[in-house]
């Protein structure tokens, strides 16, 4: 069975965009609006972890422990907070 690749950077293809560029802007009634910046943009705002997570960037956050039992499950559930913040 072929699975997609996990990160954008595992695409054996080069991507038409250049991914670092997008930024996710959502209003306070939610509404949900990608923009492409330019260079110059994109260098004086730096993407958010909530940006680079929807992308599949490598985000940097820790690697979580495979779940032996419900309680463990939960715990990593904990990190669909840290996006968020």
């Amino acid at each position: 069975m072929k699975t997609s690749p996990q990160f954008v950077d595992e695409v054996p293809h080069k991507p038409a965009t250049d991914y670092s560029r997008w930024r996710l802007q959502v209003t306070d009634v939610g509404r949900h609006q990608w923009k492409y910046l330019s260079p110059e943009q994109s260098a004086a705002s730096p993407q958010t972890i909530e940006d680079k997570f929807w992308l599949g960037l490598e985000t940097s956050l820790p690697q979580l422990p495979e779940p032996r039992n419900p309680f463990d499950a939960a715990r990593n559930g904990e990190f669909t907070g840290i996006p968020q913040q």
